[in-house]
């Protein structure tokens, strides 16, 4: 059996960090959850001095991949929250601005969903796992989540177009549930 772990993250501000150790503890992160909302109190990093942004969710997608002899592959793969590096600018907290930060949050959920589709549907043998895994992972997080994010971001201007607010709010919730039966953060697939 091998295990490998890898950690992709993007930050709202769409910075990526790509780190081959987990090094974020797990009491920093909120996995993605429809029963749990976002609360400033979530944002415990510290804002730079510089940024004209009123808040950052630092969001990432924690997998990890074990093959085994027999033809199995276990993927466990979650999005998640990562309070140290999620900030918010005190004077700019409102709940209009976290309801936004959560639509970043739950936009994650939905790539990730999109991403167990993805590993569901693909050919996978036990020497191409990592290939083709590392493929969708640069097609669903690296592309199409960002971009999925900078329109979101633009289309609402940041929470302060209150119609196009609700319009994507409404959307992502129709999306989750379109993509619900990939709502499952383990999947086992036999490849023999």
């Amino acid at each position: 059996m091998t295990m490998k772990t890898r950690l992709l993250s993007l930050f709202c501000l769409f910075t990526f960090i790509v780190n081959g150790q987990d090094s974020d503890s797990a009491d920093d992160r909120i996995y993605w959850s429809k029963n749990y909302t976002l609360e400033w109190l979530d944002f415990q990093g510290t804002p730079p001095q510089t940024e004209s942004s009123a808040a950052l969710s630092s969001l990432a997608i924690p997998y990890g991949v074990e093959t085994y002899s027999d033809g199995r592959i276990v993927i466990n793969i979650n999005s998640c929250f990562v309070k140290s590096k999620s900030w918010v600018i005190p004077k700019h907290k409102n709940n209009l601005l976290l309801q936004h930060e959560q639509l970043h949050f739950d936009i994650a959920e939905l790539n990730r969903r999109k991403i167990v589709k993805a590993i569901t549907d693909a050919d996978l043998t036990l020497e191409n796992v990592e290939t083709v895994i590392n493929s969708i992972l640069r097609k669903y997080w690296a592309e199409d989540y960002k971009h999925m994010q900078e329109q979101y971001d633009r289309e609402s201007n940041f929470s302060r177009f209150i119609s196009k607010q609700i319009e994507w709010n409404k959307k992502i919730a129709e999306e989750l549930e379109l993509y619900k039966e990939y709502k499952y953060t383990e999947i086992t697939l036999n490849v023999n």
